[in-house]
């Protein structure tokens, strides 16, 4: 999808990004409300470097009235960045080295745990996820490893735990 998109030459920095052509494109899908920034690396990389970027792309959300979604993996420590982010969708490896970040966010913005399962995933990790989210009450997600041969661990965690979101490796570029 990326590789055809009409923003795709307009982001770098601050200084190079095309605000009048990002600016364009968010005011023409204005009944979308919504703005979801991933991919591409982790869009919160180097955040401290980029201060000015963020501060322009929130005003011309928050212009629009566009709520603005986050995929990241950072664990960024900004109470005035997170209280603008309608929700966080986190990327977690391991739950134990998330924790206090998680607890964090959920206290900011909504969040949404996201764990891709690989051959090492274990069904006892799985339900430390589940405990954990239904604590604080946010969404977890499982995601399929694209290309990856997970020996049918993803299918299996779907039948133990049918009900959890799902993302299939089929859903990711529709």
């Amino acid at each position: 999808i990326w590789k055809t998109h009409p923003l795709r030459s307009c982001w770098q920095t601050a200084n190079s990004t095309d605000w009048e052509k990002l600016e364009g494109f968010i005011k023409a899908n204005q009944q979308q409300g919504k703005i979801s920034i991933s991919g591409g690396g982790d869009p919160l990389y180097r955040f401290a470097q980029l201060t000015d970027w963020w501060d322009r792309l929130f005003f011309i959300c928050f212009k629009y009235k566009f709520l603005i979604d986050i995929h990241t993996r950072e664990k960024l420590k900004d109470d005035s960045f997170w209280k603008l982010i309608h929700r966080c969708a986190f990327s977690s490896d391991k739950l134990e080295n998330d924790i206090e970040h998680l607890q964090y966010l959920s206290a900011l913005t909504q969040v949404r745990v996201t764990h891709v399962v690989t051959a090492a995933t274990k069904c006892v990790d799985i339900q430390n996820y589940v405990d954990f989210c239904d604590q604080l009450g946010i969404q977890l997600t499982l995601k399929e490893l694209i290309n990856y041969n997970d020996h049918g661990k993803y299918a299996m965690l779907k039948k133990i735990f049918p009900n959890l979101f799902y993302l299939d490796h089929a859903d990711y570029n529709k």
